[in-house]
């Protein structure tokens, strides 16, 4: 294996541009219980599903803006 070209990486990658998570990779991002979080998307206060056949899918990019958005007003910064 090269040192130019890592197998495995151990920087953490930035999301992909609309790469799609399930709700475990969901929950784990935003570190809330699935029955909390449900309760935010069904109040339109997190973002919304994107369905594919039975699948339910987020939008990595923006789960990471909503969390982004959390840190800013717990920390009183004005946009």
């Amino acid at each position: 294996m090269s040192r130019d070209h890592p197998t495995e990486s151990t920087e953490p990658q930035p999301p992909a541009p609309g790469r799609l998570i399930r709700l475990p990779g969901t929950l784990a991002l935003v570190g809330l219980q699935r029955s909390a979080w449900l309760d935010l998307v069904r109040k339109r206060k997190a973002p919304q599903p994107v369905k594919i056949g039975r699948a339910t899918l987020w939008v990595e990019s923006e789960v990471q803006a909503f969390i982004g958005e959390r840190i800013r007003e717990s920390r009183g910064v004005q946009r």
